[in-house]
Formats: structure tokens, C-alpha cells, sequence
């Protein structure tokens, strides 16, 4: 329960509290089937409700992973009242997303649009996603969607003219002849 508010917490969802009296009391309580009986349906009730944000906190925690592994300098961080944040990683302040580079702000929306905008079965395509994307996002690109895909259920069709973004992954490409 407690990796699991954990999480939750990690992603903004819930406040970070340290209530960890379940673990702390598990001792005195171990011989008493009241107590017992009252922990297990705290533990249940805990459950149940926490549930309902399964699936919303697994799609952050890919987002902040896949956005803070491109991004240098600066972070992004959920805030359970304003919402998405970045913030610098040298000084204690806020960057606006406007300030952020075209590739930045290209990469938190397509990621954002994939992980919460589509349903499973979906199908999306994606032109050129190389534009504006340093070489190592390009490399990085494939696995990353693989990742969303197997989270959301949704297919993907990229068109790109880069050898970078497929990597090693000719077995996945559809070259297109021209007509001349």
C-alpha cells in the first residue's frame, strides 16, 4: 500500500504523507484479531478508493520519465493545484513552456497527446516526427513509443526520412518506392 501511495504521490496525484503507522504498529497489533480485522479493512477501503487512479498514475510516471530523460537543465514536475510545472534543476524557479525549445515543446505534446488523448485501438500517424528533435530524442523515439503503445493500446504509423529514429528497427519499416 505504501509503494502504491508512494507512486501516486511521485506523480502529484496525492499528497506525500508520512503515515506509516500500519508498518510502524504491525508489531502490537499482530496478536489482537480486533485490530486485525480493522487494519484489513482500512487497508481494503484504502485500496478501493486509490484504484480509481491506477491508469491515470501509470501514464504520468511514463510522461515524467520519457520528458525529464530528454530534458536537460530543468524538470517536469506535476502540481496536484497548478498542474504541469517546469522547473529548473540550477535555481528554485518555474520555466514557462513557452520558453522551452521547439523540440521540447513538440516532444510534452506529442507524448501528452498519446498517453491521454487516445483510446485503445487507436490509430495515429505521425509525419516527420524528427523535426525540431535532437539526434538522441530521434534514437530514443521508437522505444519510447513502444512503450506508450503497450500502455494505451493504440497503433502507430510514423512517415520519417530519418535513419536515426528508426535505429535498429528496419524490421518495423515499410519503404515506399517513388513513381517516377
Amino acid at each position: 500500500m505504501n509503494t502504491y501511495r508512494n507512486l501516486l504521490s511521485s506523480v502529484g496525484i496525492i499528497d506525500r504523507q508520512d503515515d506509516d503507522f500500519i508498518s510502524k504498529s504491525l508489531n502490537t497489533i499482530v496478536d489482537n484479531p480486533t485490530a486485525l480485522s480493522i487494519l484489513d479493512l482500512y487497508i481494503s477501503d484504502n485500496k478501493q478508493k486509490l484504484d480509481v487512479f491506477r491508469d491515470t498514475a501509470k501514464k504520468l510516471e511514463i510522461l515524467l520519465e520519457i520528458i525529464n530523460k530528454r530534458f536537460k537543465h530543468k524538470k517536469l514536475c506535476i502540481d496536484k493545484q497548478e498542474g504541469f510545472k517546469v522547473k529548473s534543476n540550477y535555481e528554485d524557479r518555474d520555466i514557462s513552456v513557452e520558453k522551452l525549445s521547439s523540440g521540447e515543446q513538440n516532444e510534452l505534446i506529442i507524448f501528452y497527446t498519446l498517453l491521454f488523448k487516445t483510446n485503445n485501438n487507436d490509430i495515429v500517424l505521425i509525419d516527420e516526427p524528427e523535426i525540431s528533435l535532437h539526434i538522441a530524442w530521434q534514437q530514443q523515439l521508437i522505444d519510447d513509443l513502444r512503450e506508450i503503445a503497450n500502455e494505451t493500446g493504440v497503433s502507430l504509423l510514423i512517415s520519417t526520412h530519418s535513419p536515426d529514429i528508426i535505429g535498429n528497427n528496419w524490421s518495423l519499416v515499410q519503404a515506399l518506392s517513388s513513381r517516377e
